[in-house]
């Protein structure tokens, strides 16, 4: 299979449902696909692959905008507002854990000296993230989400829980920064749960 047949795969199987939507002419989701795959081509196979996983489910066809976005590296990262208020809550608190992405941690290292004052901090963070979004852009790397732990062993479970929710970490991943019991019940919620949702 060459590159270019398995990217259209992964673009068929978006557009197929919505193919079938525009009163059964599924010939509109083959013209879209080829429509994207010029206007995109040039993006890596892994970049495509993750963001045809998230369109799949997408409630409408996806903008050429929106598949940019998504193809770019800055999809599935955090705005510069939204990274400095997560950031924000564990600013010289050790007792918290984060789920954060590779470029909020390497922001967070820039601020975290000026904890002392919050105000000096959110600038040098802002600067450096939208730093690193660019270089994401223009590099195009996929997103990658980890966790940082803190003492409070029941924020560490509850943000290692909520990351897996999300699926921003495997569920392989989380189980392993959990301690046996908590990672055999999140290991059961997640076999059990697919299984409830395919009976309805």
């Amino acid at each position: 299979m060459t590159r270019k047949e398995y990217i259209k795969g992964w673009l068929l199987l978006v557009a197929q449902p919505w193919g079938t939507r525009y009163a059964g002419d599924t010939e509109i989701a083959t013209v879209q696909a080829e429509f994207y795959f010029t206007q995109f081509s040039g993006f890596p196979v892994q970049a495509w692959w993750q963001a045809c996983e998230r369109f799949a489910s997408a409630e409408h066809w996806p903008t050429v905008d929106e598949i940019r976005k998504a193809l770019d590296g800055t999809a599935g990262r955090p705005g510069v507002e939204e990274a400095w208020s997560l950031i924000q809550q564990v600013m010289g608190n050790e007792q918290a854990s984060i789920v954060w992405t590779d470029e909020m941690r390497e922001a967070y290292g820039v601020a975290a000296p000026l904890a002392d004052d919050l105000i000096a901090a959110r600038m040098a963070f802002k600067e450096k993230y939208t730093a690193l979004l660019a270089q994401s852009r223009t590099t195009r790397l996929p997103v990658k989400w980890c966790v940082s732990l803190g003492y409070d062993k029941n924020q560490r479970a509850e943000a290692v829980q909520e990351a897996a929710r999300r699926n921003l970490i495997s569920q392989e991943y989380a189980t392993t920064l959990l301690p046996p019991s908590e990672a055999d019940a999140l290991a059961l919620v997640a076999h059990v749960a697919p299984n409830l949702v395919s009976k309805q």
